[in-house]
């Protein structure tokens, strides 16, 4: 993409990361916002919410979930996760759904998309530290179908054109 995709104004004029913040305010009591790089501190939405910025630790380690340990480390509790490039996302079925749940469209899971008990706090820890693929959520959690148009990701500036 060029540039941080969170600080990317769509489809609005506030961040990317701020609307997709907005989408999950309304089912959790607090919304973090975990970062790899430096960047404002506080995030502010037009609506008022405000959000925390957290910082993933330095490491060797690149792997998607690493946020979501970043996160339980801050609000050790059940957490909704989703990335700052799905501003479409609705996890009203996520929420709906009892237990641990990931999103599921059209057969393709999506795994960074999900509702993640503490319960499921070792084996994240150990999808990240074997390197094994985030999508092996799936397998403990139920799989929650969500409509593919608001799983759609901007990975490119076409996307923030169409």
């Amino acid at each position: 993409m060029g540039q941080d995709k969170a600080l990317l104004p769509f489809p609005n004029p506030w961040p990317m990361a701020m609307t997709v913040a907005a989408a999950l305010a309304p089912h959790v009591t607090r919304v973090l916002l975990v970062r790899r790089s430096p960047g404002p501190e506080r995030w502010w939405h037009p609506s008022g919410l405000e959000v925390e910025v957290v910082y993933d630790a330095p490491s060797s380690v690149s792997h998607p979930l690493t946020g979501v340990l970043t996160a339980w480390e801050h609000a050790p509790e059940e957490l909704l996760v989703c990335p700052c490039d799905v501003p479409f996302v609705d996890v009203s079925a996520l929420v709906a759904a009892t237990g641990a749940g990931v999103a599921v469209s059209a057969g393709r899971v999506h795994p960074l998309v999900a509702r993640l008990p503490l319960s499921l706090r070792g084996l994240v820890e150990r999808l990240v530290a074997e390197g094994e693929p985030a999508r092996r959520l799936a397998e403990v959690a139920e799989g929650v179908e969500l409509d593919p148009a608001t799983l759609r990701n901007v990975n490119a500036p076409q996307d923030v054109r169409s």
